[in-house]
């Protein structure tokens, strides 16, 4: 076909550079809205018109025509040809006008009226392998981005001059896709056939230069699939008209899709036909599009209406860097690489969307990026290279406030439907060609989770790593799934980025896939990659973290406070701000606070971190905060009274020689984050004395020495020898056993053991200690032969016994005297302030050899480890 400045007849050239055999495609257009096909071999240099009207003819007479009746065409009349630039065709075809290698389009006119519209203009009939690969799962969101990627990858191959724009305008009737594109014609290698034909993009051809480059990689060449048109537009709707011109072309094409057609034939045969037409284009598209190409989609009979709004939000999540290009070294300005508009709202105003909301709470602190490059020779890998940008963020904690809640409270506000908290905010989005893929949610790759588990300092590196989310930018080297949401999870570079950390894998299918990590241009190894990971993070949470500012009251100032290790704060703080409130989470946690604490955060107890196990009620007291007001330092540390501790055991801010103190006493150090981490919650006052009277009713109050009599059921052979007289020759007991009772329970040396009133508590052990005394007023030189604590242990189905074996004594009742008994209660993590009924037995002895006296005294004490 001819361009539009030649003397040729048809609408693109094509030179032939063969003298051998030649065919040529005509698609006939008929002014009763039909349409047939013909084609002509070696027809010669020229045919006289009638000739060539007895092929259409012809033709029509083998060929059955769809869609009912239809008027007759006059062939008797004044019958002659148009081609698309409207020249007439009224002697003879002169077949060196028309190309051999396209299908050429011509109008019939007999005079009577045409019409604008005809049936089975266009053939969409896919490979009948294609229909079993469509999308199980697609949603309203996946097709309108099939559409609007259709749009972005038309527009990249425009000149620079040309105008890059895409504008959707959407009402509850039908939605509108306009670019400004290179648009489509009826030539066969970009007819707008190809728009609705599954499996024949236009733009596959250009993946391979997807892949490569530089990050962010943005080449938009996504049409790997070639879904999008047909099945796209008839998910969104019923009826859909596609409009398309080039530059080349005078005309504008329109192509007819109908869901109902479509599936009426489907299921007949395998032949998808469809309505197509040709026109002049309007005033508002020449407008639109200064150079005179574009493409527009109109999708009527909508199945869902989205809502301008969210579509606007979703659209600027989906192209944020095509729409807002924020990485041109070279300029301070944002470029904007495509206009996009929706309902006359220019997209780059919009600021309700995730990723902008995300990006203004950032910290202005570096990012830690890192340049991978995976590669694979397997035969199973589509491809045998990929490229990632893998960057991460830092999130600080602001004023006492997590950006990450602030975050997710602004999505709420603006109705986005985010359902995560901060623990389960998604820590990894992937954009592939920057594209979002929306489902693509992950939690953190294996580099950013820290492998330490213990310590405090495991525990403030795991905190910050919470503050972190990680963005990753990929090239055409990964598969996307099919509605492009996500990456294919069975493609071997998706597992590979999966497995990001240098080292070991935990999925021994990508062993073939080699992972090349490098930061600011040096190869990382993965100790290298976790130790600058980890002081990165340590540097962004020494710089911008603000765990406290200033409470919500005046605050006191310690200088070197002598009990750091106590309240848990670093050891090089050299100064300690003390508050009776804070502000946390939207609320004011003040002094008195009564508060409910979750199992799993970390205490600091009197003699070492502990991390609870079960729920601990306390009593809010202060809150300390490291160094001056302003300052940026370690994490804020909440002391509390424990239920069981009574007020005058409890913190309290003194006043010393030189300047104040805090006394923490038997109070507890608890960070800040539990509050964040809605690991505490505060308690009404009816609630908490109701838990004040249970803790009180099951508290330790007795320990009770069990003998054979209360001890039926354990098999316990002989008990202690109680206020009897001991001949020579008596041989001691093997165990004792002792059990721990509440305040409800009744105590008797000779009733039956009554399993219901011991106490079961895993966290509280008991020590028995044997001490050998020359007299029996002799307790200054009293001798420790014999010191065990023991963990509460089972048999015989009872719970909650402490078995002592006295079998490992050697050197027990071998000399006259006292032997004491000490039984104390050591809890791990309680502390117990009630008064102990303590039973206190005097047992006589009698030595073998000198007959002298031997008492034994048992004590029963309660007290902390």
């Amino acid at each position: 076909m001819a361009s539009r400045g030649s003397g040729k007849w048809a609408l693109v050239e094509h030179r032939h550079h063969s003298r051998a055999s030649r065919v040529y495609r005509f698609q006939i257009l008929l002014p009763n809205g039909t349409s047939t096909g013909l084609t002509l071999k070696d027809p010669g240099e020229e045919m006289p018109l009638h000739d060539f009207l007895n092929h259409i003819r012809t033709e029509l007479e083998n060929v059955p025509m769809d869609g009912g009746e239809r008027r007759g065409i006059d062939w008797s009349g004044d019958v002659y040809l148009e081609d698309l630039l409207d020249r007439k065709i009224d002697k003879k075809v002169q077949f060196s006008d028309f190309a051999t290698k396209n299908t050429n389009i011509l109008r019939l006119q007999d005079g009577e009226g045409f019409v604008r519209t005809f049936e089975n203009m266009w053939d969409l009939t896919p490979p009948t392998e294609l229909l079993q690969e469509l999308p199980a799962e697609y949603s309203t969101e996946s097709a309108l981005a099939d559409l609007v990627d259709n749009s972005l990858q038309a527009l990249w191959s425009n000149d620079k001059k040309d105008r890059k724009l895409i504008r959707i305008t959407i009402d509850q009737e039908k939605i509108v896709i306009f670019d400004t594109g290179r648009g489509m014609d009826g030539s066969d290698e970009n007819s707008i056939s190809k728009w609705g034909t599954i499996g024949s993009s236009n733009h596959r051809v250009f993946r391979a230069k997807g892949i490569g480059g530089e990050a962010p990689y943005l080449v938009p060449f996504f049409g790997m699939f070639g879904y999008g048109g047909t099945i796209a537009s008839m998910h969104l709707g019923r009826r859909a008209i596609v409009s398309s011109k080039t530059k080349e072309s005078r005309k504008v094409f329109t192509l007819h899709l109908s869901r109902e057609a479509l599936l009426e034939k489907s299921s007949s045969k395998l032949s998808w036909k469809t309505a197509g037409g040709i026109r002049d284009p309007s005033k508002e598209e020449l407008t639109l599009s200064p150079h005179q190409s574009f493409t527009q989609v109109e999708i009527q009979g909508l199945n869902r209406y989205l809502g301008a709004a969210k579509l606007q939000r979703f659209l600027k999540d989906i192209y944020f860097p095509y729409i807002q290009y924020d990485e041109d070294n070279g300029s301070m300005n944002t470029r904007r690489l495509v206009q996009f508009e929706v309902n006359g709202v220019d997209l780059a105003e919009i600021l309700e969307n995730e990723v902008t909301i995300t990006n203004l709470h950032s910290c202005a602190g570096p990012d830690f990026i890192l340049d991978v490059t995976f590669s694979c020779t397997s035969t199973t890998s589509a491809n045998s290279q990929a490229h990632a940008r893998v960057k991460c963020v830092y999130f600080p904690i602001v004023k006492g406030k997590e950006s990450i809640d602030s975050i997710l409270e602004m999505l709420r506000e603006n109705a986005s439907g985010v359902k995560e908290n901060f623990d389960k905010f998604s820590r990894v989005s992937i954009r592939r060609l920057g594209r979002l893929l929306p489902d693509a949610r992950w939690g953190p790759l294996p580099f950013m989770e820290p492998k330490q588990s213990k310590g405090k300092k495991a525990e403030l590196l795991k905190r910050c790593c919470k503050r972190v989310k990680c963005f990753v930018e990929t090239d055409a080297g990964f598969h996307p799934t099919l509605s492009k949401t996500d990456l294919a999870q069975h493609d071997l570079f998706t597992k590979a980025l999966r497995c990001l950390d240098g080292s070991s894998r935990s999925d021994s299918s990508v062993e073939d896939v080699n992972v090349d990590v490098h930061r600011v241009g040096r190869s990382l190894s993965c100790t290298q990659l976790e130790k600058q990971y980890h002081n990165w993070i340590n540097n962004m949470h020494v710089k911008y973290d603000v765990e406290i500012d200033g409470g919500d009251n005046d605050h006191t100032v310690i200088i070197n406070p002598s009990n750091k290790e106590r309240l848990g704060i670093s050891e090089d703080v050299e100064v300690i701000r003390v508050y009776t409130s804070v502000s946390r989470k939207g609320k004011t946690w003040k002094r008195g606070d009564h508060l409910k604490i979750q199992p799993g955060v970390v205490a600091r107890m009197k003699s070492n971190f502990h991390s609870l196990k079960s729920i601990f009620y306390a009593t809010l007291e202060y809150v300390v905060g490291e160094g001056l007001a302003g300052d940026i330092c370690g994490e804020a540390r909440l002391i509390c009274r424990s239920i069981e501790c009574s007020d005058n055991q409890g913190c309290l801010l003194e006043e010393g020689p030189d300047s104040m103190r805090l006394n923490i006493q038997e109070s507890v150090s608890f960070p800040i984050s539990m509050i964040d981490n809605d690991k505490c919650h505060t308690m009404e006052d009816d609630s908490w004395r109701q838990i004040r009277r249970k803790k009180k009713e099951k508290a330790p109050a007795c320990i009770e020495i069990l003998r054979n009599l209360q001890g039926n059921d354990l098999a316990i052979e002989r008990g202690l020898p109680i206020e009897q007289v001991i001949m020579a020759g008596y041989k001691n007991p093997h165990e004792f056993i002792a059990v721990i009772l509440p305040q409800p329970a009744t105590t008797c040396s000779t009733s039956l053991l009554d399993k219901r009133y011991i106490l079961k508590d895993d966290e509280i052990e008991m020590e028995m200690e044997i001490n050998h005394l020359p007299g029996s007023k002799d307790h200054l030189r009293a001798n420790r032969i014999y010191r065990k604590l023991k963990k509460p242990s089972s048999r015989d189905s009872i719970n909650g016994l402490y078995i002592f074996q006295l079998s490992e004594v050697s050197s027990i009742f071998t000399k006259s005297g006292v032997y004491q008994f000490i039984f104390s209660v050591v809890s791990i993590t309680n502390i117990f302030h009630f008064e102990i009924a303590c039973n206190i037995f005097l047992l006589t002895y009698c030595q073998v050899l000198k007959c002298r006296g031997a008492k034994i005294q048992v004590s029963l004490s309660m007290k902390q480890r």
